[in-house]
């Protein structure tokens, strides 16, 4: 789709986002949109109810074992408490969840983010919580999608390690890193920057991301698996769905730029060489 030829820079900005999200895979998009939307609702749920959304969904120990709210281990990362950790955990997020579903598929990325970055590490959070809960001690109630983000680099990181393949990361685009330190970094950044974050939570779903990449083979479910519940029809209009990866194409990284030109055709050594002009000015000859 062409940009709007009369369009000013507010026309030209929305024209280039709805390109990037044209192009970016489904789980991806989804992600991006269902936590951007959450947190423009939770905003007007407070401005009409003086409450927030958040605290319905978080994950509470409180709420999971004494009022059995077993949903929240699932709901709890795509509610965030605040704005600006809504832009911290999308811009940590999106890379990292782009390059796992552009490589592995739309299900497997599913599969990831919904047991090994979230119900798992919910689960050990309030096992733990209930080891070491007491009357004088409330612990944090954790949400957001921060989680997600250190699952994936981990995941990420070992998947480079393996392959050989470990280049350099720009950290909001300015703090180049290598690959190997990143999810240290976003593992520090939360804890020491972030107020209210759950160093129970992200040690659990760091631990649990390193372990199921490095025990892949034993710990996932097969290509196979994947394959069938894509041949599902109940999955038929997710699978049909614009930006779905499958896990049986060819998993290359999809293009965030496309960039169009033209090559200057090669000649053949066979082929003739054009004919000349000749220079100046020919005379007749002969009678």
């Amino acid at each position: 789709m062409p940009p709007p030829a009369n369009g000013g820079p507010a026309a030209m900005f929305v024209h280039h986002f709805n390109h990037y999200l044209s192009i970016l895979p489904l789980a991806t998009v989804v992600t991006l949109t269902v936590a951007v939307t959450l947190g423009l609702v939770d905003f007007i749920f407070w401005l009409v109810e003086s409450r927030r959304l958040v605290s319905l969904l978080d994950l509470s120990y409180n709420s999971v074992r004494h009022s059995f709210q077993v949903y929240r281990l699932f709901t709890y990362p795509i509610v965030t408490p605040s704005l600006s950790l809504l832009i911290a955990n999308l811009l940590f997020l999106i890379p990292s969840l782009l390059q796992f579903e552009t490589t592995h598929g739309t299900v497997p990325t599913l599969w990831m983010v919904f047991t090994v970055c979230t119900v798992l590490p919910g689960v050990v959070y309030v096992i733990c919580a209930a080891l070491l809960y007491t009357s004088f001690v409330d612990p944090w109630r954790c949400a957001g999608l921060s989680g997600w983000a250190i699952g994936l680099s981990v995941w990420t990181a070992v998947d480079e390690n393996r392959s050989g393949e470990a280049p350099d990361r720009m950290l909001f685009g300015v703090l180049r890193i290598p690959s190997k330190f990143l999810p240290l970094v976003i593992f520090v950044f939360y804890t020491l920057l972030v107020p209210g974050s759950s160093l129970i939570l992200h040690s659990g779903v760091a631990g649990i991301s390193y372990l199921v990449a490095t025990r892949r083979s034993q710990l996932t479910p097969t290509t196979d698996s994947y394959q069938w519940l894509e041949a599902r029809q109940s999955l038929g209009p997710i699978v049909n769905a614009r930006g779905f990866v499958s896990v049986q194409q060819n998993r290359t990284f999809l293009p965030i730029f496309q960039r169009s030109y033209v090559e200057d055709p090669v000649e053949s050594p066979s082929s003739p060489a054009p004919p000349t002009t000749f220079p100046g000015q020919g005379q007749r000859l002969g009678g």
